[in-house]
């Protein structure tokens, strides 16, 4: 096993827990949003909304953003940090 191994099974635990933690806040979340404006007059797609917001610790390393937007992207989210940390 080597150095980078070790670390990704260091962080895994952490990044497990956000992946859940996003998939249960879409579970619970009952509120969907009218796609009306952005659809031909007179059809209306609801859908839920689908993005997420990776900031402090976690969005400022590149590996756990990376695990956690890759992960979530296979979802259909979104997933963006703040340009400070780009």
């Amino acid at each position: 096993m080597d150095f980078r191994d070790v670390i990704a099974r260091f962080f895994e635990p952490s990044i497990q827990c956000v992946i859940e933690a996003v998939q249960e806040q879409r579970r619970l979340s009952s509120k969907r949003v009218s796609v009306r404006s952005f659809l031909p007059s007179g059809v209306e797609k609801p859908h839920f909304m689908q993005t997420v917001y990776l900031v402090g610790g976690f969005s400022a390393s590149d590996y756990l953003f990376s695990q956690v937007q890759e992960r979530l992207q296979l979802q259909g989210f979104n997933v963006y940090r703040p340009d400070a940390y780009l």
